[in-house]
């Protein structure tokens, strides 16, 4: 194979896996913002006591994490020359804080 070929392939092939790596993120960002709301909603439904409590420290752990995996995938975007991010904001929208 000539070499401008190979070059070609192996672009192609890095392209592939950003491309992936993006999307990895994306999909690991929308599990816990879903777990998040997940809990936002039986949180509205729990009467004081140990278990709204449980509830409460399992949806701020999983509102970190959504939040933390939204600032990898900007980092991620970065690298890849994005530096517009009003769209990870569109498409994935934190949940607020529960109380």
């Amino acid at each position: 194979m000539p070499r401008f070929d190979m070059m070609q392939l192996l672009e192609a092939e890095m392209r592939l896996e950003r491309t992936s790596a993006l999307a990895r993120l994306g999909d690991r960002l929308q599990k816990a913002i879903d777990e998040t709301r997940a809990l936002a909603e039986r949180l509205r439904d729990e009467p004081p006591g140990e278990q709204r409590l449980r509830l409460l420290q399992q949806h701020q752990e999983a509102r970190q994490r959504a939040d933390r995996d939204r600032f990898y995938l900007i980092v991620q975007r970065e690298a890849l020359g994005l530096t517009e991010h009003a769209v990870v904001d569109e498409i994935y929208p934190l949940p607020p804080a529960a109380r």
